[in-house]
């Protein structure tokens, strides 16, 4: 459980701790209402006080219970390492005699699509490019149909 969660915990006993008490002067208040002349107004501000801390204590409450159930899911899932992308440098990418064909969305957040597709029409012509507008990274899952037909496309012309 993360740190976060344990304080909250701790911030929510002293609360219910600080206004249970709250909560029997109050009573004591209104039980000595004959023998001590008490100001009507600091008794309200104590009523008021108390219904604050009720809300702010099932605020925390919320806030623990919440953070319990994330506590819990992520126990659940088994996370991957990102795989970072290879750059190729300039003589790798003039070694490549295959047909190869980049495709690039407008939007990529990785590379700056522009500078790459000049980087690649400097350094090897043989490379074919496409940009695919209003896309970014995830290119193949935006624009599955134009992606497939480039890449039969390609592999036509490969062939």
């Amino acid at each position: 459980m993360s740190s976060s969660c344990y304080r909250l915990k701790a911030q929510l006993l002293t609360f219910k701790t600080t206004y249970s008490n709250a909560d029997k002067d109050i009573g004591k208040i209104g039980n000595q209402g004959q023998e001590h002349t008490i100001d009507s107004l600091s008794v309200q501000n104590r009523v008021n006080e108390y219904n604050r801390s009720v809300l702010l204590i099932r605020t925390i409450e919320y806030a623990v219970n919440r953070i319990n159930y994330y506590d819990m899911a992520l126990k659940s899932f088994k996370f991957k390492q990102p795989v970072s992308p290879t750059v190729l440098t300039d003589l790798e990418l003039k070694q490549l005699n295959m047909p190869v064909l980049f495709i690039v969305g407008e939007h990529e957040i990785v590379y700056d699509a522009k500078t790459s597709m000049s980087r690649i029409e400097k350094v090897n012509s043989h490379i074919k490019i496409e940009l695919f507008p209003n896309t970014g990274h995830d290119l193949m899952f935006t624009h599955t149909d134009l992606f497939n037909a480039k890449a039969l496309e390609f592999l036509d012309d490969s062939n």
